[in-house]
């Protein structure tokens, strides 16, 4: 099932890419990919340092990430299908 869906998706963009002319269309394309990336890169600094707070922090911060987390699952579920 995880590989039909990745699939799927690698589908959903060839068909994007497809109709893209001009080299406006690759800028724009271009632009979003560093950001993509940069943000995939902060994301996963900050999640990095959390993971290294861990043993550190008091019960109560503890909890609260765990929320935190368990409500970013929620959103992304939410948003993915």
């Amino acid at each position: 099932m995880g590989l039909e869906v990745f699939s799927k998706i690698i589908e959903g963009f060839v068909n994007v890419f497809n109709g893209i002319q001009g080299i406006g269309s690759i800028f724009v394309i271009t632009g979003l990919t560093i950001l993509i990336i940069i943000g995939v890169g902060m994301g996963l600094y900050y999640f990095i340092k959390l993971i290294k707070q861990l043993p550190n922090l008091t019960v109560r911060e503890f909890i609260k990430y765990t929320v935190l987390f368990a409500t970013i699952l929620i959103i992304v579920g939410i948003i993915l299908p």
